[in-house]
């Protein structure tokens, strides 16, 4: 890699200033040639160019290659005070050329001991190893189950991680009416995991929110080269120009042909909502994916209260569908607390029916670096500096829009043109220009790269998966763990090493972060006021239930129209937090047995025009009590003021050195659920506090352990088809063939339609690959899970289809279920010794039939 990056950038600037094209050409040298191209029209600045070719030397001296790179002397190209600022020694060699190599660099301060400038420069050097570094992640693949390869296709031979397939066979395992939350490390596949259930067979929809426009359209690209399709996927706002995709995707919702589809919360609760409803009440709408789901607590109690009240509309899906059809709830995210757990459980779930895969991490790849500074020009010099110096792709990370303006308007002065910014005024296009130039891909393929640094706010790069952005910095103190944590997760999501700078003047960032921390949680007065008006205003038509107007205004207060509505939502969803209320469906529109199909539909499009400014609820007996509403109000209320004030001074302690980042990570990021505490593993790949205590361990501080969590769901214990064969007192029924031809022709045709009966989960040592795989395709849309390590034999009241393959061979597996009272199948030859008699099996235990019964009892 070292010497074809290194000549490629060598050979660019040899043909200079004819354009060099090498389709192998990739990483930063193809970023260097999209740099030099764009120095003709302005599109790239001089220091875009020294940026980048410094950026190849680094990667090629990690490497062994301390070659330097002959550049031409051009007024169009770089001069050597342009080389010098940028962090390269340049000398002057015959034929107007100069020879160029980097100066070292670490984003570490003047008064740092030697043993942290050392670590510092290991540091920078594995991330410009890239892949060939030893630190990148480290993933334990296992072997995929028959279900996640017939669903997902051939190249899904393996899970990720443990993590994955628990979560995987959970979701897939899921019954009807639940909610499963699952925490499962970045890097690991949360999306392939919602994707699996939905693309395995079947009728049904599979509906995604997603937090962004960009996300939804990146998910959209990533599922049309998964099944090789062209259709549409990804539901965004009128403003991105898809009428027709949108269209197309409401006609086929409503005809049950759309089998997934990524939107956002305002959609669902908007314009998707008829259709959505529609599809429910057809049984046709099976899982609710919530991406992100963090931001269900983090947004939805303050400037997107959609993602709260979507739980309104699953109350009604889940009402009006057929039995055994309402849809499922998969909450997926890489990181929860306990209060964002208890949110999305008491808005999703049931006590009874939410279960939690949590397989939290923290992440490897990020090294941290912290610079306090006390004012903000000394703060500003600092970023610049890094800015220009650490590698590229790169995200720089502000608090305030006019902040990101003006960064963005200052590199461009200074000679950076490939720089974008992305904050929450942005267009919709305008995003997805931004990341599709910093990229170099878009829906339709790759393009090229315009941008090696975004400048953004908070509302730029949730959950795009850009796998090889190298450094995120900050330029501000964020106001929480949560968005420090999930900014820096933009960085080495490819699982390599990357880097994080955040250089704060405590003088200026403070308050902007206190300030951001106090987001707008209504005060119990103003809370009361609100209430009232909505509640006297409500028919009373249903003495149980109040149809409450979101449009409804106090009379001395200011706000109206959206605004005025989003403090209604925002009243609303703190009562159900307080347990003041409980958010009900919608009371479900009756046809008039006179009416016309023009009435109809007409009084149906006004009726779902309703419900998107109305919120049915039931209240406590106490509500209307001023004195008892006003106490819980500021009792819930001081719980979440205190959970961000906590989440803002655990940051500031953290960025002083005091305690390693990646513990303090870990301990904020470890919640409760019920009675069981949910631990997050701690990791450091270096802080400032571990490179000042002393040398890592295998290049890490703190290395974190792998996790294992248990099924959250198993097939239910009533699924046994065969239950009339099996004696009282025993769990285990014998199912035996007679000869070679019964072997090859019966059995994985009486396993499946095992599987399809319910009994999913199959293994033992007479099962072959093969014969899971033909399993899987006669048993579909019914999942397959093939136990290939008996974890599941073993592990709780999982029933079990186990196939033997010699007459003297048993398995330990097995025989702990002897005398359990799991089910248990054990498909076997007809003289199977029995592990403790010298007799066949079938003799000793009665509850024993042939394949050829068993298959035609099926």
């Amino acid at each position: 890699m070292s010497d074809e990056q290194w000549s490629a950038a060598q050979r660019l600037f040899d043909s200079w200033p004819e354009p060099f094209k090498n389709d192998s050409t990739t990483a930063t040298a193809r970023r260097l040639a999209d740099a030099l191209a764009g120095l003709s029209n302005g599109s790239a600045g001089l220091l875009d160019v020294v940026a980048l070719t410094r950026q190849v030397l680094l990667e090629a001296e990690a490497r062994g290659n301390a070659g330097a790179l002959v550049v031409p002397v051009d007024e169009r190209l770089p001069g050597r005070i342009h080389w010098e600022v940028g962090g390269c020694a340049t000398l002057p060699v015959s034929g107007k050329k100069l020879r160029v190599w980097p100066v070292s660099w670490a984003p570490i301060g003047s008064d740092s001991t030697e043993a942290e400038r050392e670590a510092a420069r290991a540091d920078l050097q594995e991330v410009h190893l890239g892949l060939e570094s030893a630190l990148c992640r480290q993933l334990h693949y296992i072997p995929a189950d028959p279900f996640w390869t017939a669903a997902l296709g051939e190249q899904y031979t393996h899970y990720r991680s443990w993590g994955q397939q628990q979560a995987a066979r959970s979701v897939v395992l899921a019954p009807a009416k639940s909610t499963t939350i699952i925490c499962l490390p970045t890097g690991h596949g949360k999306t392939e995991t919602a994707l699996a259930a939905s693309l395995l067979g079947g009728r049904g929809l599979t509906l995604v929110v997603v937090p962004t426009v960009v996300l939804a359209i990146d998910m959209e690209r990533r599922l049309r080269s998964m099944t090789n399709s062209d259709s549409w996927f990804a539901y965004t706002s009128p403003e991105d120009g898809r009428e027709e995709s949108r269209r197309e995707i409401v006609d086929a919702i409503r005809f049950g042909r759309q089998r997934v589809v990524f939107t956002s919360p305002e959609a669902v609760a908007a314009s998707l909502a008829q259709p959505l409803q529609q599809a429910a009440e057809a049984g046709l709408l099976r899982s609710l994916v919530l991406d992100e789901a963090h931001l269900i607590e983090q947004w939805g109690n303050n400037f997107r209260p959609e993602y709260q009240t979507i739980a309104s509309q699953l109350r009604n899906w889940r009402r009006t569908a057929p039995t055994g059809t309402e849809p499922r709830v998969l909450a997926m995210s890489a990181t929860l607390t306990g209060l964002q757990l208890e949110t999305i459980a008491q808005l999703f779930g049931e006590s009874d029916s939410t279960k939690i895969v949590w397989a939290a991490q923290i992440r490897t790849e990020p090294s941290l670096y912290v610079d306090r500074f006390h004012s903000a020009a000394e703060r500003d010099a600092a970023v610049s500096r890094a800015v220009t110096m650490l590698p590229r792709p790169l995200a720089l990370y502000v608090s305030k829009i006019d902040d990101a303006r003006r960064w963005t308007a200052e590199l461009r002065k200074s000679g950076f043109q490939r720089v974008s910014s992305v904050t929450g005024d942005s267009t919709p296009s305008g995003r997805r220009e931004a990341l599709e130039g910093w990229s170099g891909q878009t829906a339709s393929g790759p393009r090229s790269t315009t941008y090696d640094v975004i400048v953004g706010t908070s509302a730029f790069g949730l959950g795009v998966d850009l796998p090889d952005v190298r450094s995120v910095v900050h330029a501000c103190l964020p106001e929480t763990v949560d968005r420090y944590y999930q900014e820096v997760g933009r960085g080495g999501r490819d699982g390599r090493p990357s880097l994080a700078y955040l250089a704060t003047a405590g003088v200026i960032d403070d308050p902007i972060a206190q300030k951001l921390n106090s987001q707008a949680i209504i005060g119990s007065p103003k809370a009361w006021e609100r209430w009232t008006t909505m509640f006297r205003g409500s028919p009373r038509d249903d003495p149980a239930h109040y149809d409450l107007d979101l449009d409804a205004r106090p009379p001395r207060l200011p706000e109206t129209g959206a605004k005025n509505r989003l403090w209604n939502l925002r009243t609303l969803n703190l009562m159900v937090r307080a347990g003041l209320a409980r958010i009900h469906p919608a009371a479900p529109l009756v046809r008039e047995e006179a009416e016309t199909n023009e009435q109809w539909f007409r009084r149906l499009g006004d009726y779902y025009a309703w419900i998107t400014t109305h919120v049915r609820v039931s209240l406590e007996p106490r509500t209307n009590d001023p004195n008892h509403f006003r106490e819980r109000i500021e009792a819930t209320r001081t719980v979440m003021i205190n959970a961000q004030w906590n989440a803002l001074s655990r940051l500031r302690r953290s960025m002083t050195g005091q305690s390693c980042i990646g513990e303090d990570l870990a301990d904020y990021y470890t919640a409760s659920f019920g009675e069981e505490t949910l631990n997050t593993a701690a990791a450091c790949r270096g802080c400032p506090h571990c490179r000042r205590e002393g040398p890592a361990e295998f290049g890490l501080y703190r290395t974190p352990w792998d996790p294992a969590p248990d099924l959250a769901w198993q097939p239910p214990p009533h699924a046994e088809p065969l239950k009339t064969f099996r004696s009282a007192g025993t769990s285990l029924l014998g199912i035996y063939w007679n000869d070679a031809q019964e072997r090859k022709h019966l059995v994985t045709g009486l396993i499946a339609k095992l599987c399809r009966a319910g009994m999913s989960i199959i293994g033992g040592p007479g099962l072959t690959s093969d014969e899971a795989r033909r399993i899987q395709e006669a048993a579909s849309p019914h999942p397959v899970i093939v136990d290939a390590d008996g974890t599941l034999a073993v592990a709780g009241e999982v029933p079990l289809v186990w196939v033997a393959d010699s007459s003297d061979l048993w398995d330990p597996a097995v025989e702990a279920r002897l005398d359990g009272s799991v089910v248990t199948y054990l498909i076997h030859p007809v003289e199977l010794r029995h592990p403790h008699r010298p007799s066949p099996f079938r003799n000793i235990h009665t509850a024993s039939i042939s394949v050829e019964v068993a298959g035609r009892a099926l």
